[in-house]
């Protein structure tokens, strides 16, 4: 006879996993039409996700002036140790979008409760460094199921320290993985 409380952690677990698979899938294709948008390719974003293209460019437009051809989409770039693809980057701007399917609770003021971290801000830092703009504004664009966005716009104090935060990760996997180690040691 199965056990009711297993069964029941068995099911919990598997929703759990669907809300995940189905919250990735939709980010992605968010992410993707928002590469199409921001690249010119207009008329391959999907129409179900137009309403998320035309909140992002509000907000973008309206905080930064960015529009189409005002930055580029997916710029790959590496350095010795680590490399990325950076959703929208110019020498001025950095952004990386986020889907978040939850923690859009709101505070007093109308801001979102807390929906980002500090892998964030250790994420857009070290693409500002690797691409070398290190002047650049970087930012996080939150989008909502409804297509509510948020900009995160991460202090300089924030960025030194996500990268600090960042280095320190890096040194640690080289350290895990014994690459680098010559480098790490001086």
């Amino acid at each position: 006879v199965a056990d009711p409380y297993i069964e029941f952690c068995k099911e919990i677990r598997q929703k759990a996993k669907e809300h995940s698979t189905q919250a990735r899938d939709k980010g992605s294709a968010i992410h993707n039409a928002l590469d199409d948008h921001y690249s010119g390719r207009f008329d391959e974003v999907d129409r179900d996700l137009a309403k998320y293209v035309i909140a992002v460019n509000h907000a973008l437009k309206g905080v930064y002036g960015v529009s189409v051809g005002d930055a580029d989409t997916e710029i790959p770039f590496s350095t010795k140790y680590y490399g990325g693809s950076v959703d929208l980057s110019n020498p001025k701007l950095i952004v990386d979008y986020k889907f978040k399917s939850s923690g859009w609770e709101l505070k007093k003021d109308g801001t979102p409760k807390k929906i980002w971290y500090q892998e964030n801000v250790a994420q857009l830092a070290a693409y500002r460094q690797g691409l070398g703009y290190k002047d650049a504004v970087v930012a996080n664009v939150f989008i909502s199921p409804e297509a509510e966005v948020y900009i995160k716009e991460w202090t300089e104090e924030e960025v030194e320290d996500g990268l600090e935060y960042f280095n320190a990760c890096l040194k640690l996997w080289n350290c895990k993985n014994k690459l680098f180690k010559q480098e790490i040691e001086k």
